[in-house]
C-alpha cells in the first residue's frame, strides 16, 4: 500500500460553476469530490472563492463561483477527472495543475 502513496502527487484544480447552480452548489461540490475520489483521488483541502465577474463571457455567461480544490492523485487519473469535469454540465471551466509546495 505504500507503494502507491509514493506515486500520488499533489494537485491543485480552479473551479468555475455556473452561477445559476448556486442553489445546489453542496451537491457541485459533493459532485466534484466524488469525481476525485471514484479516481482514486484524495482531497486534502477545498476553498470556496465566492461568485466573481469573468474577464470574458464562458457559454454567454459573465459571471461564475470559483471553488478551489487541492487533493492527491496518480498522474494517469488526472486525464479521467479532468475530462470528467469537462462532461459536468455544472462546470464552466476546470483547471488542474501540479500543486505548489
Amino acid at each position: 500500500m505504500t507503494e502507491t502513496k509514493e506515486k500520488l502527487k499533489a494537485y491543485s484544480a480552479l473551479i468555475i460553476i455556473a452561477t445559476d447552480k448556486e442553489n445546489v452548489l453542496d451537491d457541485v461540490k459533493k459532485d466534484i469530490k466524488a469525481i476525485i475520489s471514484d479516481n482514486s483521488g484524495e482531497v486534502t483541502e477545498e476553498k470556496a472563492m465566492g461568485k466573481r465577474n469573468l474577464t470574458y463571457p464562458i457559454n454567454k455567461k459573465p459571471s461564475g463561483i470559483y471553488y478551489e480544490v487541492n487533493f492527491n492523485a496518480m498522474p494517469t487519473a488526472i486525464v479521467k477527472i479532468s475530462w470528467q469535469f469537462r462532461i459536468n454540465g455544472s462546470i464552466m471551466r476546470a483547471l488542474i495543475d501540479i500543486a505548489k509546495k
